[in-house]
């Protein structure tokens, strides 16, 4: 009995999976299978769909700004503060990641979530952020002056709730002084400069 039990298949009913496994693995595929709904970041929004859904979604019923971000080198993405304080990162493999824009006192916070189902380990990916300062003005000369750099390296955390993620959710941010926002009041921007690395194990 134990061996036709064993050998019972099903099929995954997330859309876009299509995988038969064993009756007995069932449940562990369904809650790491990478086609698991994830629901929309958006207040009130009750949405629920695959990582590649959501990011259409996003796109047509909210305004969300999404930028392809080829992994292994760095991107440029230029963020008005505080709006908008969402946008969504597009990997080359499906990867969908939210990068978020927010306050903390004084300097602006910017945080990276994998969008995915949040017991799926694998693939693991590493995003390092950082943002140039204005060139120091302690140098006596502007060919010698230096511009500070702040910068975080961290692995991005999976999850299938991304709008419930809070920053004291977070292992690591990057953290932005107020001085390297550019434009006048009321209508700052960041010129962020972003690398997501795949990792495979």
């Amino acid at each position: 009995m134990d061996a036709v039990v064993s050998a019972a298949r099903v099929e995954c009913p997330h859309d876009g999976c299509g995988r038969f496994v064993p009756y007995y693995e069932a449940g562990d595929h369904k809650t790491a299978c990478p086609h698991a709904p994830c629901s929309c970041p958006e207040l009130g929004c009750t949405f629920a769909a695959p990582p590649s859904a959501l990011v259409a979604h996003l796109a047509a019923a909210h305004a969300m700004p999404v930028h392809r971000v080829p992994y292994g080198r760095p991107n440029r993405i230029q963020v008005a503060v505080p709006d908008p304080p969402r946008r969504l990162l597009a990997g080359d493999d499906g990867g969908v990641f939210l990068l978020t824009v927010g306050a903390l006192g004084p300097a602006t916070v910017v945080s990276v979530v994998c969008v995915r189902a949040s017991s799926c380990a694998l693939p693991r990916y590493t995003v390092k952020m950082w943002a140039n300062g204005p060139p120091s003005t302690a140098s006596a000369s502007a060919a010698n002056r230096k511009t500070d750099t702040v910068l975080a390296d961290v692995e991005a955390m999976g999850t299938a709730t991304p709008g419930a993620v809070a920053l004291e959710d977070l292992t690591s941010y990057l953290v932005v002084p107020p001085c390297y926002l550019v434009g006048a009041a009321g209508c700052k921007e960041l010129l962020l400069h972003i690398r997501i690395e795949k990792n495979a194990s």
